[in-house]
């Protein structure tokens, strides 16, 4: 009872410290911004695209493990810093339920957190319009028949804001996102028969709004079990480096970055092979997805990836846990 009283007393008083630091502010302006860019390009872009460019690369590849490793170094390197550490090391009060008292008061902000940006992304990638209405003009090049005086295709229709024409030797760009279905603009162009050119909008072609079956859910649980894992590393590296955020950068470059993406069983080792197992569902989502986040690779299921991390989480807390309580801190004047 006592270690479970004074580990939520350790919990409580980080989690107002870290409501109110300067950590947790630049993490949540970073998702904000993040947020901000899927609704920006949403628009012109299918949703699908939008997800696996903002959601599964810029959100759960960099910006989570980002946000898990800056808030994670503070559970001990920031007691130390603040020459602190001795109040509870020399109190009756469990080195454990020091550690595990500030590490969940940091997995809560970073869950919220990367949590938010999980679900910011995928919202502005079905529904945002900031930069557009969802579509692009269906353009087809048209010449004027003299011998019919009709208007026949020159060119196959393709979407293009704006549209770029080959003539003389030059491209010509061309404006046409304003264009709507069965719109014309006539050109100050002839071809090489002396024909005069136009364009024609053929329709609105639509982007898909529409994001994979439990795309959300799925990215939602990858994005906080991912800060879960960065801040316990980067918190277990607290224990023995006074800038442990150092190491674990270099980690997440080497490994999580690099090796993630070279193809083949290499990318088992890093954890963003696991995350990315646990967004992709083959039964669901379309192999488009699975080409942008694998490479000549075997997958887990997500039920699989979930319980491999999990095992890694348990581990790693039973690892730290021993670790603080046979390590002898000393300061330095």
């Amino acid at each position: 009872m006592q270690f479970l009283r004074s580990t939520f007393i350790l919990y409580a008083a980080h989690l107002r410290m870290l409501s109110r630091s300067v950590r947790t502010l630049i993490s949540f302006l970073a998702v904000c911004l993040l947020v901000l860019l899927a609704a920006l390009f949403a628009g012109n872009e299918d949703a699908l695209i939008i997800g696996t460019r903002l959601g599964l690369f810029g959100h759960l590849m960099f910006l989570v493990p980002i946000i898990g490793m800056m808030l994670g170094s503070a559970v001990v390197t920031e007691e130390l810093e603040s020459r602190t550490l001795t109040y509870p090391f020399t109190r009756p009060i469990s080195r454990l339920a020091f550690f595990l008292g500030r590490w969940g008061a940091t997995i809560t902000v970073v869950g919220v957190l990367c949590g938010a940006g999980a679900v910011g992304v995928s919202l502005a990638a079905e529904h945002s319009t900031l930069m557009g209405d969802g579509g692009e003009p269906m353009i087809r090049l048209e010449r004027l028949d003299t011998e019919t005086g009709e208007w026949k295709r020159a060119a196959p229709s393709r979407t293009g804001a704006p549209y770029w024409l080959h003539h003389d030797e030059d491209w010509i760009e061309i404006g046409v996102r304003d264009m709507r279905e069965g719109d014309t603009r006539d050109l100050d162009l002839t071809n090489s028969n002396g024909e005069a050119l136009r364009l024609l909008c053929r329709k609105w072609d639509l982007n898909s709004r529409e994001l994979p079956g439990g795309f959300l859910l799925r990215l939602l649980w990858a994005s906080v079990i991912g800060g879960v894992i960065y801040s316990l590393f980067t918190a277990g590296l607290g224990i023995y480096l006074k800038n442990p955020i150092i190491l674990a950068l270099g980690y997440t470059i080497a490994v999580e970055w690099v090796l993630s993406s070279i193809p083949g069983n290499a990318q088992k080792i890093s954890v963003q092979y696991y995350l990315r197992c646990i967004v992709y569902d083959p039964e669901t989502m379309n192999s488009s997805l699975r080409g942008a986040a694998f490479t000549d690779v075997t997958l887990l299921t997500p039920t699989g990836s979930t319980i491999r991390l999990f095992l890694f989480i348990l581990v790693a807390v039973a690892i730290c846990g021993r670790s603080i309580r046979r390590k002898q801190f000393t300061f330095t004047s």
